[in-house]
């Protein structure tokens, strides 16, 4: 049998919307193995269950076991242990951490995707936090129309994505079908004119019963990569910002989406505003944008675009601070030191960093506000090894060697080795030679915990400094190398 294919399969289930993903509380069981976790329903996934890195190991099974289980409130499904994979992109680890409280400290480490639901009706009604699944067939076999507002038909699957009949300024058009992500996206490169109306179906609909998108929700604007769809690229790809307007039932197998409304409207000025300026990468209509919504759901989406605008076009350090602390305001106090850790990290990381010392020492600096309060203390040495490395990129070696220093105090044991090498770094242009010497033996000691060129910058230090030593110094007779 397929992935999730039994006699029994299918039930209900309490959801949550969280980071604009669908995710439900469930049991992973085998005769052997139990996990309790929250599982992100991705109807656009590949996938049959995609589970974390680190959990899948863990798996095990009984002798002649061939499924792992997945059960949840009245809800079971099983998925043959051949079917598990670990390549997922969903950040398991950002959702756990960031939504701690909703998720009642349960983490998130499994993706159920299409493999599994395409044999099946899906019910989704995320005003009232319900999923179901039933049998496609068996659901197919009452009329849909009864229970729904509206039936779209004709729907089609290729290269196992559903699309969506559309109409559009008159013309067929398609919509994919997703339940990841919250926003709607419109392809600049198939409409026709941004205010032209868009209706679910193709004249299949009476007029009491049309449905328009445009009206529900506001659509961003984007070219898209080219994807199959049986007549042309679509049109649309749908969000939760749609589907939470509606409680819906899709049924790829039989062919319909039903859809009753369970919201007047899901249009959101503010939504529009962004999407307009995102459209346009327009910095001053993105500012616009946030000055009058500081609490809107996008605006760390904005900030973030800020932020890259800001790079692109070679804007002041303020100017990228005032971006980042937009997003920063919109974070839980425990979660602003690795908000802003993140955009230290990436320019650190990057190929210019040394184009963005200024703004890395500021973004470090802002990072280090926000220890007292942090989820994640263990942050903090790792912003002290990258503002410590940007004040000696700077030649003040006296200042980076005060923040090595404190950062061998502060943190993660299996960063010692890398702190250490540093130390060597300072002390060095320091002139403090033995210092130096001494500190790259100490990071080379644990080779473990260095990068591979901190490995080899270390080894050549060793080798510098070697000759300012007296021949009889004692740190000689410690070096293997020498």
């Amino acid at each position: 049998l397929p992935a999730g294919a039994d006699a029994d399969a299918g039930g209900r289930a309490d959801v949550l919307l969280l980071g604009d993903r669908v995710l439900f509380r469930a049991s992973l069981r085998t005769e052997t193995y139990q996990k309790e976790t929250h599982v992100v329903l991705d109807y656009a996934a590949p996938v049959a269950l995609d589970v974390h890195r680190d959990i899948l190991p863990a798996f095990t099974f009984g002798e002649g076991e061939r499924t792992l289980k997945i059960v949840a409130d009245s809800l079971r499904l099983e998925v043959d242990k051949t079917a598990l994979t670990s390549r997922t992109s969903v950040p398991f680890s950002k959702l756990t951490a960031r939504y701690a409280n909703e998720l009642g400290n349960v983490d998130v480490t499994a993706v159920l995707g299409w493999s599994v639901l395409q044999q099946f009706a899906l019910g989704l009604n995320l005003a009232e936090g319900e999923l179901t699944l039933t049998a496609a067939q068996q659901a197919g076999g009452a009329d849909p129309a009864r229970r729904a507002h509206a039936v779209v038909t004709r729907l089609r699957t290729l290269d196992d994505v559903v699309h969506v009949p559309v109409t559009h300024a008159g013309a067929p058009a398609w919509m994919t079908f997703g339940t990841a992500g919250y926003h709607t996206y419109l392809n600049l490169a198939l409409a026709k004119q941004d205010d032209e109306d868009i209706y679910f179906g193709r004249g299949s609909l009476g007029d009491d019963q049309a449905l328009r998108i445009n009206g529900m929700v506001a659509l961003f604007p984007q070219p898209f990569t080219p994807t199959a769809t049986p007549d042309s690229g679509p049109l649309l790809r749908s969000g939760l910002g749609l589907w939470s307007a509606y409680a819906l039932e899709i049924n790829p197998t039989v062919g319909y989406l039903a859809l009753t409304p369970v919201a007047n409207s899901n249009y959101s000025d503010a939504d529009a505003a962004f999407y307009q300026a995102a459209a346009a990468k327009d910095v001053d209509e993105l500012r616009a944008y946030a000055a009058r919504w500081p609490q809107d759901r996008n605006i760390e989406e904005a900030a973030a675009l800020l932020f890259e605008l800001g790079l692109a076009a070679g804007a002041s350090v303020d100017e990228q601070l005032q971006a980042v602390r937009l997003g920063l305001a919109s974070r839980a106090e425990r979660q602003r030191l690795e908000y802003v850790f993140r955009f230290a990290a990436a320019l650190h990381q990057g190929e210019h960093k040394d184009s963005h010392t200024a703004l890395i020492i500021s973004l470090c600096n802002e990072a280090m506000r926000h220890i007292d309060r942090a989820d994640k203390p263990r942050l903090r040495q790792r912003v002290q090894l990258m503002l410590g490395d940007r004040h000696l990129y700077r030649g003040k070696p006296k200042e980076a060697w005060k923040i090595f220093l404190a950062a061998g105090f502060n943190g993660d044991p299996r960063l010692d080795g890398m702190v250490r090498h540093e130390l060597g770094r300072a002390y060095e242009e320091l002139g403090r030679h033995r210092r130096a010497y001494s500190s790259y033996q100490r990071a080379l000691s644990q080779p473990s915990s260095l990068l591979p060129w901190m490995q080899a910058n270390a080894q050549a230090g060793l080798a510098r400094l070697r000759p300012r030593l007296d021949a009889d110094d004692p740190l000689l007779s410690q070096d293997h190398d020498g």
